[in-house]
């Protein structure tokens, strides 16, 4: 049996108050492997083209409400660790 089939196994057979934990424990756990993955996506330049073009659209007005003004973005975003 493979590793992923026992852990499928496993998390079927939890009661509800242990479902709970594993999947605050995996919330976590997978939210700090992404944001690691975006770090460094963000320090290679992968996103470098991707965030000019946002810029630029924006500078010209083209946007879609709910980031109205470039401060509501870092206000959205002051939560998260990572520095622009």
């Amino acid at each position: 049996m493979s590793t992923v089939k026992e852990i499928e196994k496993a998390v079927s057979s939890l009661k509800a108050e242990e479902l709970a934990r594993f999947r605050a424990w995996f919330e976590e756990f997978d939210a700090v492997i992404w944001d690691k993955q975006f770090e460094e996506d963000v320090k290679s330049g992968k996103l470098d083209a991707i965030a000019g073009r946002a810029i630029a659209d924006f500078t010209k007005g083209k946007f879609k409400d709910g980031v109205s003004h470039p401060l509501k973005l870092v206000v959205n975003l002051s939560h998260h660790p990572l520095t622009f």
